[in-house]
């Protein structure tokens, strides 16, 4: 089972890669209708809290109580070596891909408020207005 999974991982890799590219296509294309650009950026924002949240549960410590001496049925043994790993490297990409989702975002209504400015400078003049 174990190795069906780990063959798979690179598969979803890519695959969500693929959405991301994807979302980010439809956010900034010029030739996206509105609608499919408002949900192109609220897929990203959701994906940047997602990212968020995995974030906070992956480097968040681990809570429990620990009592000072074990339970009497269970001999005591010899102490699990723990692996330590340096949270810096994935906060950092964490980081970085936050904020490049939200540049994203931020370009997308950026352009978006440009093309409504450019509707409406470029609208005719109402002749009743004028009165």
């Amino acid at each position: 089972m174990g190795n069906t999974v780990r063959a798979l991982i690179p598969v979803l890799i890519l695959v969500s890669l693929g959405v991301c590219i994807l979302n980010v296509y439809f956010a900034l294309s010029k030739r996206s209708s509105p609608l499919i650009k408002r949900t192109a950026r609220i897929a990203l924002i959701l994906m940047g809290l997602a990212v968020a949240v995995s974030a906070c549960l992956i480097f968040s410590e681990p809570v429990g109580t620990l009592s000072a001496k074990p339970p009497a049925s269970i001999p005591p043994e010899n102490p699990v070596p723990v692996k330590i790993v340096k949270a810096s490297p994935a906060l950092l990409v964490t980081v970085l891909f936050l904020l490049c989702i939200a540049w994203i975002v931020y370009i997308s209504m950026r352009d978006q408020r440009r093309e409504e400015e450019q509707k409406w400078a470029k609208r005719p003049e109402d002749p009743e207005q004028k009165d």
